[in-house]
C-alpha cells in the first residue's frame, strides 16, 4: 500500500506540475492521457485503490479551476466518467464534513477563473475568508492575458457568513448570472448571496462609474 501510495503522490505533483508549466494543446494531451489512464487504474483496482486517487484528483481540480475548466472538460474518455461520478460524490462528503469551499475568482473573456480553496468551517469569526489575494494570484495569468493587471477583468471573492450560516459572493457588477450559478456549483454552495463593493471593480466598470 505505501508503494500504491507513493504513486498517487508522484502522480499528483507530476500532474500539479503540468498543469501551470504546459500550454494549451501539449497541457490537455498530457492530462487526457493522465486522466485515461488513472480511470482504467481505478476501474481495474480496488476499492481502497481508488479512495486514495480521489483526494489526489480534487488537488487537482482546485489547479485546474484556476486556468478555467474542470476534470470531466478536459477529457472525452467515456471509461472517466464513472472516476468523474466518484470525485463529485467525494466533494460532497467533504461539504458534509463540515468543510467549506471559499476562494476569489475572475470573468477572462467568458471563462470562469476560480481560485477554490477547502477549508475547516470555523467558529467565533463573522465571515471565513481565504487565502487568496487577487494581486498575488494573478502572477499565474498575466502572461497568458497579454500582460494585463489583475484588476482589468471582473473579479470578485466567495466567503462563508458563520452568523447567517451562507456564502457571499462578493461580484463585479459585470458577472453574469450565468457565470454566478458555475461558482456556485463548482464551491458546493447551497445557500447564498451577493454582494457588490466598489473594490471589484474591472476597467468596464471604473470607465462607466459603476459602484
Amino acid at each position: 500500500m505505501e508503494k500504491y501510495i507513493e504513486l498517487v503522490n508522484k502522480i499528483e505533483r507530476y500532474l500539479l506540475s503540468a498543469i501551470r508549466e504546459k500550454r494549451g494543446a501539449q497541457r490537455d494531451e498530457i492530462l487526457r492521457d493522465s486522466f485515461d489512464k488513472i480511470a482504467k487504474i481505478t476501474e481495474l483496482g480496488t476499492k481502497k485503490e481508488t479512495v486514495l486517487f480521489l483526494p489526489m484528483l480534487a488537488s487537482v481540480e482546485n489547479e485546474l479551476l484556476k486556468f478555467g475548466y474542470t476534470i470531466s472538460e478536459c477529457i472525452q474518455s467515456q471509461d472517466f466518467f464513472n472516476l468523474t461520478d466518484k470525485l463529485e460524490q467525494y466533494a460532497c462528503k467533504i461539504t458534509r464534513k463540515n468543510k467549506l469551499a471559499i476562494g476569489i475568482y475572475w470573468i477572462v473573456e467568458g471563462t470562469l477563473f476560480l481560485h477554490r480553496q477547502i477549508i475547516e468551517k470555523v467558529k467565533n469569526v463573522k465571515r471565513v475568508d481565504s487565502d487568496f489575494a487577487h494581486f498575488k494570484e494573478w502572477d499565474l495569468h498575466e502572461k497568458d492575458c497579454g500582460n494585463a493587471d489583475f484588476a482589468t477583468y471582473p473579479r470578485g471573492r466567495i466567503m462563508f457568513d458563520v452568523t447567517e450560516n451562507q456564502h457571499v459572493i462578493f461580484a463585479d457588477k459585470c458577472v453574469t448570472e450565468e457565470q454566478i450559478e458555475r461558482i456556485v456549483k463548482l464551491c458546493y454552495i447551497k445557500k447564498y448571496k451577493i454582494e457588490y463593493d466598489e473594490h471589484y471593480r474591472c476597467d468596464k466598470c471604473l470607465d462607466n462609474g459603476d459602484i
